[in-house]
């Protein structure tokens, strides 16, 4: 089971359209090239999610935001406390990736 899933819709800007099938041809015809392309932001991505990692342990959730997610869950009718254990989860992923605590 998955805690979280990510709600996938078709991109309606042409002109983003036109830039993702371009970027999509640009991969088929020379990966190597595609992925050096995006070397330094990629390096830099994976410093970030390495610092986040570190300071995980450091990020706190205030008692009220807690029970912010859980009512909301509740709200919802969440079955079960998945729904409440992920969002904390994703919420202090979220700020140590942000440099917060």
């Amino acid at each position: 089971r998955f805690g979280m899933h990510a709600m996938i819709r078709t991109e309606r800007d042409p002109e983003l359209r036109v830039q993702i099938v371009e970027s999509c041809q640009e991969f088929a015809d020379d990966p190597k090239k595609m992925r050096e392309k995006f070397l330094e932001d990629n390096l830099e991505f994976s410093k970030q999610i390495i610092i986040a990692r570190e300071n995980l342990s450091k990020v706190t959730i205030d008692p009220d935001l807690r029970r912010k997610i859980s009512r909301v869950c509740s709200e919802l009718n969440v079955d079960g406390l998945r729904g409440d254990i992920v969002t904390n989860r994703a919420a202090r992923a979220f700020c140590a990736f942000d440099g917060r605590t």
